[in-house]
């Protein structure tokens, strides 16, 4: 995704387009081998971080809920619960240990040389979607490749001061990253994407100050 375009419309609804459009056969073989390690590793890590006391937490307060849906797992345990649930513990699990990719920064003013984790966001909301769904591998990776791109094009664009004063761009430019990847799978319309894109927006949150 480039900036080029940006310039026919709105930069949310660019994005939202590239959402709509964006099919497996657009992704250059490089990216998918890339891409397919950093799930891997993601998968990885979600089985590290099943154990971790966080993990041991948020699975007791979603079995807690009451649901009987077991539409999608939660990676490392024998559970199965809702899509957005699973996700949500995979999502805690993945980032536990804090060894997930991580996006480099290559501009000088940009704090400790990173922006986001991508994976993390994006892996758990994909993959439990597609689980719950029953789609096919390339429906589940072109919505990661999506979800991934989306994040780390906002990581690069906000303003550097957004991490140094606190907030933590891996939640909140990975909840637009993680909009983006299920708006892919859904196949949602660009209007849709739009949409889902503003919706996600309103609801991003995070800061470091959580780190401990």
């Amino acid at each position: 995704m480039t900036a080029e375009r940006a310039g026919a419309g709105s930069l949310t609804g660019y994005v939202a387009e590239f959402i709509a459009s964006t099919r497996f056969a657009n992704i250059p073989e490089g990216v998918l081998v890339l891409g397919k390690k950093s799930i891997l590793d993601g998968l990885g890590l979600a089985l590290a971080g099943s154990v971790a006391k966080s993990g041991q937490l948020i699975r007791r307060h979603l079995q807690g809920l009451g649901t009987n849906v077991r539409a999608a797992s939660v990676l490392g345990t024998g559970m199965r619960m809702p899509a957005r649930f699973a996700a949500f513990a995979n999502g805690a699990a993945v980032h536990a240990d804090d060894y997930d990719d991580t996006q480099l920064a290559v501009a000088k003013d940009r704090v400790y040389g990173l922006l986001t984790h991508p994976t993390a966001p994006a892996l758990p909301s994909t993959l439990a979607l597609a689980e719950r769904d029953g789609r096919p591998g390339k429906d589940f990776l072109t919505a990661y490749h999506v979800g991934v791109e989306v994040e780390c094009k906002i990581a690069e664009a906000i303003n550097p001061r957004h991490y140094q004063q606190g907030f933590h761009s891996t939640a909140t430019c990975g909840t637009l990253g993680a909009a983006a990847g299920v708006a892919s799978l859904l196949g949602f319309t660009s209007d849709q994407a739009r949409t889902c894109l503003g919706i996600a927006g309103s609801l991003a949150a995070g800061v470091r100050e959580n780190f401990g």
